[in-house]
């Protein structure tokens, strides 16, 4: 009898939303953006699972003595045990796409996620330039797995043009993303901690980087004392803050690294975006909107 691909059911699956949480929470990602959600045929979930199969065969060769679940003879017995499968989820401000790879023998491989997010708005204008600048965010693991899957959705023909690339931070996207913070989610917030450097340079002959923790107290306090100022930028009144209290001037130099109650991002594409309580979803959905917001625009 022919070989069945009774563990291939590529399918476009609905996530819940805890199990949601769960893939992008407390893990550390880095930050790349695509022309748009993926969209794949038949043919190229075969092709994935094509390609890790032949790496995962060929590193699983590498060390089958450390084996020792069912041995591998060829990379077909590898396709055999793998299922590739696209799944969703979307909520009022934006939708996400998981590609989930799993294989039965988990000491081969352990299941891995490409994280695709979109804004609900993302393709509302009629300018093709228009909608392919308006990208969508990828979160990546950086590992080789996952360079292999990027390179594989690449390498796929689609009616729509479909690229991932990594994001090059501007330095201005982190000192936007406080300013949003601390007006539309300030309980996002919480300890603030800041890492300052100079740009392809130390900042004097001795040091690298500057770096800065502020209390939740304090950063409530310096926000909700300008409340009669709304105009003037959060940032621009906590560096204020750390001046009178430190004597720094920090204005001319980069934010490198920004590190909040849910979100730690820095300036090399760097993202994890924490839990810290059972109430969550809020403070989530406000800071992926501004991230989707800040990070689409580079």
């Amino acid at each position: 009898m022919p070989e069945q691909d009774v563990y291939d059911s590529p399918s476009n699956e609905s996530v819940p939303s805890r199990s949601y949480q769960g893939l992008l929470l407390n893990q550390t990602f880095t930050l790349y953006k695509s022309t748009s959600l993926p969209s794949l045929k038949p043919s190229d979930f075969k092709y994935i699972k094509h390609q890790l199969s032949t790496y995962l065969y060929v590193n699983y060769q590498r060390r089958s003595s450390d084996m020792i679940l069912r041995p591998y003879s060829s990379a077909r017995e590898v396709y055999l045990d793998l299922k590739v499968t696209i799944q969703e989820d979307s909520n009022e401000y934006y939708s996400t796409k998981y590609l989930i790879c799993k294989c039965r023998n988990k000491t081969v491989m352990v299941t891995q996620s490409l994280i695709f997010i979109t804004k609900i708005n993302n393709r509302t204008s009629t300018n093709d330039e228009e909608n392919i600048n308006c990208s969508t965010i990828v979160l990546s693991k950086s590992t080789s797995i996952h360079q292999l899957l990027i390179s594989s959705l690449n390498s796929i023909s689609a009616d729509v043009p479909f690229v991932i690339e990594r994001i090059t931070l501007k330095p201005d996207i982190i000192p936007t993303i406080i300013n949003e913070l601390a007006r539309n989610s300030l309980s996002a917030v919480g300890d603030l901690s800041l890492t300052y450097n100079q740009a392809n340079k130390q900042i004097n002959g001795n040091l690298n980087s500057i770096h800065i923790s502020i209390p939740e107290a304090d950063i409530r306090s310096i926000i909700e004392s300008s409340s009669q100022n709304v105009l003037d930028p959060a940032l621009d009144l906590i560096q204020k803050f750390i001046t009178m209290s430190t004597s720094l001037r920090l204005q001319n130099l980069i934010i490198s690294r920004l590190v909040t109650r849910r979100i730690n991002l820095s300036i090399d594409g760097k993202f994890k975006l924490s839990s810290y309580d059972n109430d969550a979803n809020k403070d989530i959905n406000d800071v992926m909107i501004i991230l989707l917001n800040g990070l689409t625009s580079v």
